[in-house]
């Protein structure tokens, strides 16, 4: 089964914001996930200059982001393997959330 994460991304060189989502297929990350964004929160990425992947939890009432992961360079990675280190750094993102 397939599942999603909305997300907000947030494009070089001026920071604009799109709106887009990554796929997973991992049940216990959506449960997360869902209870995240119920109290408010958003999910957050962005591709930083170094080509690191920065993940974060985002609280919009105080403007201030919960949690953070880092994917280092995920270019590195094949396009199979990308799909489950992205999953897993999400996964981690979620359970730093006490929800």
């Amino acid at each position: 089964m397939k599942f999603s994460v909305p997300m907000i991304q947030y494009t070089r060189p001026h920071g604009h914001q799109v709106e887009g989502e990554i796929a997973h297929d991992s049940a216990d990350l959506d449960e997360l996930v869902q209870k995240i964004l119920l109290v408010g929160y958003r999910f957050e990425c962005e591709v930083l200059r170094t080509g690191d992947f920065s993940l974060t939890i985002h609280d919009p009432a105080k403007s201030e982001d919960i949690a953070i992961e880092l994917i280092f360079n995920p270019k590195q990675y094949q396009m199979v393997e990308r799909q489950g280190v992205m999953e897993d750094a999400l996964l981690k993102l979620a359970r730093q959330v006490k929800v």
